[in-house]
């Protein structure tokens, strides 16, 4: 399965920040996920992608990006987003060739608990 495009589902939340504050937040992340060379897209969820009941915020999904990129390139994205915690959650969905992959960080340790699930998520 390696080398196949999947796409990824990813959430940010914090009860702590306003819904403006967690939408800066992500578009500051997907900024720095759009560096990556392996990400074919990253953006910004839209409205009319959102599942019923969503909440949007200037015609996006709050706290919601949307990434297309290889698998290989899975496991950087994930170490990308661990790293740029700032006491928030993330909830990473990937979805490619009839296998799902769902896992969520809130601290630097649980990045490290959830690599190997991502490794045989890569691996197939």
């Amino acid at each position: 399965m390696a080398g196949s495009s999947i796409e990824v589902i990813v959430t940010l939340e914090n009860p702590e920040l306003s819904d403006e504050e967690i939408q800066v937040s992500v578009r500051t992340l997907r900024n720095q996920l759009a560096e990556l060379e392996e990400l074919q897209d990253v953006m910004l969820l839209p409205v009319s992608e959102a599942l019923p009941g969503a909440k949007g915020i200037g015609g996006f999904v709050l706290g919601k990006l949307k990434a297309l990129l290889n698998l290989d390139a899975l496991k950087k994205m994930v170490g990308v987003l661990g790293q740029n915690l700032f006491g928030s959650s993330i909830e990473v969905e990937a979805k490619g060739n009839g296998r799902e992959l769902k896992i969520k960080i809130r601290t630097p340790e649980d990045l490290q608990q959830v690599m190997p699930e991502v490794e045989r998520f890569i691996n197939g």
